[in-house]
């Protein structure tokens, strides 16, 4: 897994972020769920996560805890807001 920098973040990015993100991770463990929440979080699941029928729980998409850092840093450089 590829080292990140941590990126500083102005208060109303940061705002937005919590209050209106694109995407959310929930959960611990060995498994989370991804959850969209935008219309752009559900276009770029689509695009970008591949996931088996049995991945689905309700709008969100259960993934190992090895890729979440992955594919929260690949829809932050695409532009979306994750929490």
């Amino acid at each position: 897994m590829a080292k990140t920098k941590s990126a500083k973040v102005s208060p109303d990015r940061l705002a937005k972020i919590i209050s209106h993100p694109d995407l959310t991770f929930s959960g611990s463990g060995s498994v989370y769920l991804l959850i969209p929440h935008t219309d752009a979080g559900r276009e770029w699941i689509d695009q970008n996560v591949y996931a088996e029928d049995y991945q689905y729980i309700g709008s969100g998409i259960a993934v190992e805890w090895r890729y979440v850092d992955d594919i929260a840093n690949g829809a932050m450089n695409d532009g979306l807001t994750v929490a």
